[in-house]
């Protein structure tokens, strides 16, 4: 093998390299919150939000309800700006949600 094989060679190597790293940097799992505000006198449980999260890649980590009835999910599998959406769409089908408002966080 000559030199200038061998520094092709490594230009290769070093370019998938920096590609996979900035892949699994941008696009790599990322934290995000939903906030979910129900219809009046609606109960929803953790496992009726996980339930309309199966089939994604999406995971219910924690439910809070802040003082006003207002349900804070943290949500796994968050990876880039179009999981919100996706979000948003499958927790609003849940009986009781009338509004979901999802961010990724930083």
């Amino acid at each position: 093998m000559t030199k200038k094989h061998i520094l092709v060679t490594l230009s290769v190597i070093l370019v998938v390299a920096v590609g996979i790293f900035l892949a699994t940097t941008m696009f790599g799992e990322k934290q995000g919150r939903a906030d979910i505000v129900l219809t009046e006198g609606a109960s929803v449980s953790k496992e009726q939000l996980a339930n309309a999260l199966e089939g994604t890649h999406f995971t219910i980590k924690d439910v809070k309800t802040t003082a006003e009835g207002k349900l804070v999910c943290d949500i796994g599998g968050m990876k880039c700006g179009g999981c919100p959406p996706q979000v948003e769409a499958a927790l609003k089908k849940v009986e009781g949600v009338r509004v979901v408002k999802a961010v990724l966080l930083d």
